[in-house]
């Protein structure tokens, strides 16, 4: 089963990004990022096979030290 890790906006920090998308739509005869159906993300890895007792503790490793992740555009 493929595995995929992503960072998520869930909550108002969404709003600009899909008013980008929106703009960007203004190109596209389909909007393709609102099809999608899934909320704006940044794609951090995608597996195709990973035991997900360690992707748990890398992945609690990383957001440790990290536990905060500023994105802009």
């Amino acid at each position: 089963m493929p595995y995929g890790i992503s960072l998520k906006c869930l909550n108002d920090t969404a709003s600009p990004v899909f008013k980008l998308w929106d703009e960007a739509a203004a190109f596209e005869e389909t909007a393709s990022m609102r099809a999608l159906n899934y909320p704006p993300h940044i794609t951090l890895a995608v597996y195709q096979e990973i035991a997900v007792d360690r992707l748990a503790e890398a992945a609690e490793r990383v957001f440790r030290i990290h536990p905060a992740v500023t994105s802009s555009f």
